[in-house]
């Protein structure tokens, strides 16, 4: 995945990550800092896209909180947020 060059002041947003299955609507949760989450099928066009949060968010009924980063991997993020560069995400 890439940063998107467009980013938001609230989150990262990843590239090619869109409509690649329909994801179910799922933990709709609020969304604390450094958790990551995937927007459902109630995103319509933005189905699949990944995010990582930069501070906390309401719950949103299009994105289902899926992970959250580790604390040793928030300064990656603070890298990561400033520029278009690849990143993968792992779960332990």
């Amino acid at each position: 995945m890439l940063s998107r060059p467009d980013q938001a002041e609230s989150m990262i947003r990843a590239t090619q990550t869109r409509k690649r299955l329909e994801i179910q609507p799922y933990n709709t949760i609020h969304r604390p800092s450094y958790a990551i989450t995937l927007d459902n099928n109630r995103s319509n066009r933005y189905e699949g896209e990944c995010q990582i949060m930069l501070k906390d968010l309401e719950p949103s009924l299009v994105a289902n909180v899926i992970g959250q980063v580790k604390p040793y991997g928030k300064r990656l993020v603070e890298q990561v947020k400033s520029r278009s560069l690849p990143f993968k995400l792992r779960g332990e």
